[in-house]
């Protein structure tokens, strides 16, 4: 990856991190979760997460790892709100609730990846991107959700 000033980004080791980690976990649910059916709308999920990377990388390394900061905050708590109700189940499938662990775990460990590797605090217009962001992913899930 390159940044805007030409020079070999500092983040690329993240990112590639973070991809192969993700990558993983859509393999976990396309091969291992029971009625996984995927998503007809996969492309624009995966539009909305170029754009929500690209945008804070265009306004520097900082709100770059604060959005993933928010992000993973935010699918944490979506795990832990899946993890709820498949353990509310008569009879949860067994395998699932660990993969979720595993998946969330990962997160956790990106969330607090990006946030250590934030130089500075937050300013207000990158409080109000995290917000954006954080509504816009409950945007996606209630979509989900419905189709």
């Amino acid at each position: 990856m390159v940044n805007l000033s030409g020079t070999k980004s500092e983040a690329q080791p993240f990112i590639h991190e973070h991809l192969k980690t993700e990558r993983r976990h859509l393999a976990v649910f396309e091969n291992e979760m029971p009625l996984f059916r995927g998503s007809f709308i996969l492309p624009v999920w995966i539009a909305s997460g170029f754009i929500t990377g690209f945008i804070p990388r265009l306004c520097g390394i900082n709100c770059f790892y604060y959005t993933i900061y928010r992000v993973e905050q935010f699918v944490d708590s979506h795990y832990e709100e899946q993890c709820k109700r498949i353990s509310a189940l008569a009879i949860p499938p067994s395998n699932v609730i660990n993969r979720f662990r595993q998946c969330q775990a990962d997160e956790q460990h990106h969330r607090d990846e990006a946030l250590f590797l934030m130089t500075k605090r937050p300013s207000l217009l990158m409080k109000l991107w995290g917000a954006a962001v954080e509504k816009g992913s409950s945007i996606a899930v209630a979509i989900a959700k419905l189709i």
